[in-house]
């Protein structure tokens, strides 16, 4: 019944009805209902075989109990994990449906702005984020600085100084 709900969802007639079928009774049929096989078998093994599964169906037995016991773990997580994403899905804003039987906080909150990206060439080593990003920003300054100087204009439009520069500073720089 379930993967009829989910032709229906996918080919869009109806998107209540799956969510409902999912989160109701595929949720609590997997968890209560998938483990009878197992343990039925169990209880044929133990009362009717007399616990000796060398007789003819006792091997069967076994297949049928560790193969519904797997089968029961992976549709009871399936289940259990996806379950509520399947609702939230179903509850957007995109579909506009409300979903009576799960009303989870799903509220779009203002997204998180991350700062740039650091852009810089020197190792951080042992400084913090903060002293990482202070001397990224004044060695990127420099940069842009310098960069501007080599193309004739000024660093800053606020830089009174005179574009000579004498012969002792020019060496200074240079020893660096």
């Amino acid at each position: 019944m379930e993967v009829i709900a989910w032709i229906f969802y996918l080919i869009g007639y109806d998107y209540a009805f799956f969510g409902w079928y999912v989160n109701i009774m595929g949720y609590y049929g997997s968890i209560v209902f998938y483990i009878l096989p197992p343990v039925f078998s169990i209880f044929y093994i133990a009362i009717t075989l007399e616990g000796r599964i060398n007789q003819n169906p006792g091997a069967y037995a076994v297949f049928l109990t560790v193969v519904g016991t797997a089968m029961w773990l992976l549709n009871s997580f399936l289940h259990i994990f996806y379950a509520e994403r399947l609702a939230a899905h179903i509850a957007n804003a995109e579909t506009g449906l409300n979903v009576p039987y799960f009303n989870p906080d799903y509220r779009v909150h203002a997204p998180v702005v991350l700062p740039p990206p650091i852009r810089c060439k020197i190792p951080k080593g042992q400084m913090t984020e903060e002293q990482y990003r202070i001397a990224c920003a004044a060695i990127n300054a420099a940069n842009d600085a310098k960069a501007s100087v080599e193309e004739g204009g000024r660093a800053s439009p606020e830089d009174d100084t005179p574009d000579v520069v004498d012969d002792a500073t020019e060496e200074a720089d240079e020893s660096f």
